[in-house]
Formats: structure tokens, C-alpha cells, sequence
């Protein structure tokens, strides 16, 4: 062979051989390829120049050619400023819930535990009038009865003359169950605001008229000793239906505001 390994690596080429007895045209990158077939058997190699050698790739099929590349279609020119302009954000609602209440509140409509009339106005202290629909509510979720069929079950029926100042059937149901009372004699007053000292009992005598055991629960606040409400608070503080404001203080006559009446009656919800 007229080419070395060096010559090789300086000059990569393809070498043919001409095998005995019929053997196929036979290609070899490497002198050594070469004459290890040799020693196999192989002769009448040709013996060309580097230069031939070289030559004699152009004999090889020549690799198809790529076909060029599609020319990218080009991207669209973005026109500057195609969105449209941000609408102003008008003032947070007032129908909208405090962070604080926002989840519950949420749950509690989503139970169906919240009327219409209370879906509004969340920071805003919530009347008798209002917030009684929502009791009634809660004892029809957790009994799976109607209010009817509910009273009828504790043959308790409705007293049409108990307050000159309403006759809203929520009101006189919640009353003829024990749940809650006029402020003085047939007097309801409707309008007037619920105190924290009231939802906590009326919750706790929600969960008794439900069958509850609400007895012998106990609290550690200092500010309602004396108060009438102090006997009524132990269930709802114990199952954590209400809590009170730190440093071991109910703050029981303050007004309750919409969100915390539902936040309260959803938790009682699923206590019961």
C-alpha cells in the first residue's frame, strides 16, 4: 500500500479493494482496516496515490443534497399598544367581605346559609330583623327539616300577636322556639343592632333546641361576670363557634357587624 496511517489523518480518503472469488467493492477508512482484510484474503489491491485516492471520493454517490431551509415566514409587526387600556378599578365594594371573613362568608352562601338580604352591607353592624333569617336557616340545614316541619316536631306553633313591631315569620318562629326575645314587653325592634352577648346566646340555645348538651362548659373572660350572658357562653367559646377580643376580654354589649354574624352562624353550622 502506497499511503501510511499519517497520511490518513492528514488526508481522510476512502480506499478500494477488488476481492477473489466475487467479493463486493469493499470501503476502508483506515490503512489498518485495510490490511487486516488482507491478511484475510484479500489482493490485487490498487494501489493509487495519495492524490488519487483523494480523487477517488468523487467517485463515491454523492450525498443528496439538503434541501434549503423554508425562509421563516416573517412574524408579524405587533402594533405597539394593542391592548386595550386597563379599566379603572372602582373603590374596593362595600358589598364586599373583609379579608378576614371573605372564606367564610364564601362557604356559608355556598351552603346556602346566608338569604339575600344578608349578602350586603358586611362591615356594617346587622339588625335583629335581618340576622334572624339566617338563624332560622341554620336550624333547617343542621335538622335537614323545614322550619314547619321542624316546629311541628317540637309541637311548638307561632304566636302572630308576640310583637306589635313585626310579623316577620322568621322572627316569630326563632321565638316561639326559645331562640330569641323582644327587647321589652311585644316589642321586638327589628331594626335595632345585634350585640355579641346575643349571637352567643342565641346560638347556644340554638345547639340545646337542636339537642345539644350545652351545660357545663365554661369560659375564662373577665369582662361578663354579672352579665346575664355569662351562663350561655361556655358552649360556643368551648367549640370555638365565638372567641373573644384578647387579653381575656368578650367585649359582650358591642355591635355585631353582617360578616361576623354569618362567620359565627357558619361555624355554629358545623359544630351541629
Amino acid at each position: 500500500v502506497d499511503f501510511t496511517d499519517e497520511d490518513y489523518e492528514k488526508h481522510p480518503i476512502v480506499a478500494r479493494v477488488e476481492l477473489r472469488a466475487g467479493y463486493p467493492v469493499e470501503r476502508f477508512e483506515s490503512s489498518n482496516d485495510l490490511l487486516q482484510f488482507g491478511y484475510h484474503g484479500a489482493s490485487n489491491y490498487d494501489k493509487f496515490p495519495i492524490s488519487d485516492l483523494e480523487a477517488s471520493k468523487a467517485t463515491e454517490e454523492p450525498k443528496a443534497t439538503e434541501e434549503p431551509k423554508a425562509t421563516e415566514e416573517p412574524k408579524a409587526t405587533e402594533s405597539p399598544a394593542t391592548e386595550a387600556p386597563a379599566a379603572t378599578e372602582a373603590p374596593a365594594s362595600t358589598d364586599a367581605p373583609s379579608s378576614w371573613a371573605a372564606e367564610q362568608v364564601s362557604l356559608a352562601i355556598q351552603a346556602g346559609l346566608v338569604p339575600d338580604t344578608l349578602q350586603k352591607n358586611y362591615a356594617k353592624p346587622v339588625s335583629r330583623g335581618d340576622v334572624s333569617k339566617i338563624f332560622i336557616s341554620l336550624i333547617e340545614k343542621s335538622s335537614k327539616m323545614s322550619i314547619d316541619e321542624f316546629m311541628a316536631l317540637k309541637k311548638v306553633s307561632i304566636n302572630e300577636d308576640a310583637f306589635t313591631d313585626t310579623k316577620d315569620k322568621d322572627v316569630l318562629a326563632a321565638n316561639a322556639l326559645g331562640i330569641i326575645a323582644g327587647v321589652e314587653p311585644n316589642l321586638f325592634k327589628p331594626d335595632s343592632t345585634l350585640t355579641r352577648a346575643q349571637i352567643a346566646a342565641i346560638i347556644n340555645r340554638i345547639a340545646s333546641v337542636l339537642g345539644v348538651e350545652t351545660s357545663g362548659f365554661s369560659h375564662s373572660f373577665t369582662d361578663v361576670a354579672g352579665h346575664w350572658v355569662d351562663k350561655e357562653l361556655g358552649w360556643p367559646v368551648k367549640n370555638e363557634v365565638i372567641s373573644g377580643i384578647g387579653d381575656n376580654k368578650f367585649d359582650p354589649d358591642s355591635d355585631l357587624t353582617t360578616e361576623q354574624a354569618i362567620a359565627i352562624t357558619y361555624r355554629a353550622l358545623l359544630k351541629l
